[in-house]
């Protein structure tokens, strides 16, 4: 019976200990609540009107948007007051009272009157409903803070695809019509396994004065239609613009017509240097191409250029009513289009059989998720993993446990002997809190030992190379951890940001009958997202603004940085000198290695057909190596090669967009053997350094068959 009533007694102060260190937290949480609202409430006050009126609405509720890459919209404001207001526009997205996020404008100045303004906005899609999905807008000026409503904006689902085509001149019946064309969903199937949602590709009208003068500008858009005089109105800097766009891993259709210029022949020159038999593109007195006899007006001329494809029209196409073209068959046209968009060959051969595409299974779970969302690639653990700060380590179980001991015994036999020694009860009310402050401070002590007191960002930067080893894109995956919880700020310039679908943070899942991890339901999902707090832009994007989120103490992010050209320094590798090198003899692969390691002896090499993988690690020789090695060597072979599934059994390559689910990286599919991706990789103290270039021949002429 005494040890019965030594251990309630035991457990009796251990649940008193618990009650007291809860109820501890939970009053200043209410303290920094009530505080926090106080000097929310002070913060904005309302403007004063005097009777005059500021609104606020978007041209279009329905703008043209992309599936997770950045999009524009135009907005007005219509004034009333008699003087210029100046101030900052802050718009919040929101979906059933969530916060995606946030955004703050660079000062702008409205005056009386109807004022129009065009406005970039991150990426974001809804998550539950597009119907429920709204815009909170706000107008911080020098009179006072204008609440400007909420207003409806329609934003593709999560899981949706949707790519756009845009193309100058589009209201013209000509462009229309070959813009249908150009539809990848045109082949979509049209069983009850995928919807018409699940895969929507948009026509969009681009203004020429408007075109951007700068690849990023261009990331929003999945192919581009340049036909009539919306490609001979270009001026040399769009030109070069579509140029680097196309060689990072765009999409573009090109009826060159009308009258050019030297520019426009030099662009012609350069996106087909590796096609087959490109034909001239010389200009007559009066600044049209000359007719080239060796080629047929209705020819279509496919071309790779870097990391990307077009198609070239010599002549603008005559479409009928019943969508048939003059001097182009049925079949050559849809290999045409299957081969702009990157289609599977096997999926191109069924498409010619039976006119569509065969769509990838639904998954077990989640069934009212679409077939095509993205999904994480296969070695995403592997690539958390790696960015984890290696200085980090985590407090051992032992060490927990002693402490958890110490505890016990401090607030258990240690109270009751203090008691029993002093005989005073108010001694029990300092000495409780006074050892559960002292365990906490030590605890915090220890654990700062061991997971450090700084904070710690590794990261992966992918710099995808053109000719002669020009940086053409940069990718920066950053991991961050901090020793505190504290915002986390970055300034921007000419970049794009994104939180990456990969987060080192997990929500309980569940695997479909193909392995791949499933959330377990959309409220988990939202919670995860939101733990990974929600981030506030400030400024102007692309050019020049600021990111900042707050960070949670030990708990570990993932963010996307993706800019033009390069921000770390190239090795200097006479890359125009492996153009002309055979990557499928040992002898070329021997001429390869060398020359790479003149210029960075501790690399690591990676070569990849595909139908053969090479690597020579450090400095040792060529090895055929396997495919699924969990290592640096396999996370950069998935990520230029997706296999899981989803859309990627239908298409191997997207263009360039920066999205967090790094879909964009992808370069490799199921081309012909003579194509090559050289990657090298040098390692460095805060992560991996690596540097991607694509090596294809001249394309066979086969009447449309190059693949």
């Amino acid at each position: 019976m005494s040890r019965l009533r030594a251990v309630s007694f035991l457990v009796a102060l251990i649940r008193s200990a618990v009650i007291r260190c809860a109820l501890i937290p939970c009053a200043l949480v209410s303290c920094a609540l009530i505080l926090g609202a106080g000097r929310a409430q002070a913060a904005d006050p309302p403007a004063p009107t005097g009777g005059a009126r500021l609104t606020f609405r978007f041209k279009s509720a329905n703008p043209p948007i992309r599936t997770g890459a950045p999009f524009s919209v135009d907005y007005v404001f219509n004034s009333t007051f008699a003087d210029v207001l100046t101030g900052e526009l802050e718009i919040e997205f929101v979906e059933d009272d969530r916060i995606n996020l946030r955004l703050r404008t660079d000062p702008i100045a409205v005056a009386s009157g109807k004022n129009s303004y065009h406005l970039l906005l991150p990426p974001t899609a809804a998550r539950r409903d597009a119907a429920a999905f709204s815009v909170r807008a706000r107008f911080h000026s020098s009179k006072g803070v204008f609440d400007l409503g909420k207003h409806d904006l329609l934003v593709p689902m999560h899981d949706a695809r949707q790519f756009l085509i845009a193309a100058p001149n589009l209201s013209r019946n000509t462009v229309a019509r070959l813009a249908a064309q150009l539809r990848l969903d045109a082949f979509r199937p049209t069983d009850n396994n995928l919807h018409r949602a699940d895969l929507l590709t948009l026509p969009t009208e681009v203004d020429l004065p408007n075109m951007p003068m700068q690849a990023l500008g261009l990331y929003p858009f999945d192919l581009l239609l340049l036909a009539e005089d919306g490609f001979s109105r270009l001026s040399a800097r769009q030109l070069e613009a579509v140029s680097e766009w196309v060689e990072q891993g765009g999409r573009a259709v090109i009826v060159p017509t009308g009258v050019l210029t030297p520019a426009h022949t030099s662009f012609l020159d350069r996106i087909t240097s590796h096609a087959a038999a490109p034909g001239s593109f010389n200009l007559d007195p009066l600044g049209h191409l000359e007719i080239d006899e060796t080629v047929s007006k209705a020819s279509i001329l496919r071309c790779r250029f870097g990391f990307g494809r077009a198609l070239v029209l010599r002549a603008m196409p005559e479409i009928k009513e019943d969508g048939s073209m003059n001097g182009i068959s049925a079949p050559e046209w849809t290999r045409a289009v299957c081969y702009i968009w990157n289609v599977d060959p096997r999926q191109t051969q069924n498409i010619l059989n039976t006119g569509i595409w065969i769509p990838p299974p639904k998954p077990k779970y989640e069934l009212d998720l679409s077939p095509l969302r993205p999904l994480e690639f296969a070695t995403a653990s592997s690539l958390r993993q790696l960015l984890f700060p290696r200085t980090v380590r985590v407090m051992p179980f032992g060490v927990v446990a002693t402490i958890l001991a110490l505890f016990l015994l401090a607030i258990a036999p240690g109270d009751y002997y203090l008691y029993g020694l002093l005989r005073r009860w108010p001694v029990r009310w300092i000495a409780f809190p006074a050892t559960c402050l002292a365990f906490t401070l030590g605890t915090v002590w220890i654990a700062g030992n061991y997971t450090g007191r700084v904070d710690h960002r590794t990261e992966l930067v992918i710099v995808d190379l053109g000719e002669d080893g020009k940086p053409l894109r940069t990718s920066r995956i950053e991991h961050v951890l901090t020793a505190q919880t504290r915002p986390v700020s970055l300034e921007l310039h000419n970049t794009l940001f994104a939180l990456t679908d990969v987060q080192p943070s997990t929500t309980p899942t569940q695997r479909d009958e193909f392995g791949r991890r499933q959330p377990t339901n959309l409220d988990d999902e939202l919670d995860l997202r939101e733990s990974l707090t929600v981030p506030s832009y400030a400024g102007t994007l692309p050019s020049n603004f600021s990111v900042t989120r707050p960070s949670r103490q030990w708990s570990p992010s993932m963010h996307r940085v993706t800019r033009p050209g390069a921000d770390v320094t190239v090795p200097p590798i006479a890359w125009s000198e492996l153009e002309s090198v055979d990557f499928s003899s040992d002898r070329g692969r021997k001429q390869l290695l060398d020359s790479v390691r003149r210029a960075a002896p501790e690399c690591d090499v990676f070569l990849e057909s595909s139908e053969r993988v090479y690597a020579s690690l450090g400095s040792g020789p060529f090895l055929e190596r396997s495919w699924h090695r969990e290592s640096w060597e396999g996370v950069l072979k998935t990520l230029a090669r997706r296999g899981e599934g989803g859309l990627f059994s239908i298409i191997s390559h997207v263009a360039p967009s920066g999205a967090g689910d790094l879909e964009d990286l992808a370069v490799l599919g199921p081309d012909p053997p003579d194509h090559w991706l050289l990657q090298v990789a040098l390692h460095q103290d805060n992560g991996l350094v690596v540097f991607r270039k694509m090596f294809h021949p001249k394309l066979k002429p086969q009447s449309g068959r190059d693949r």
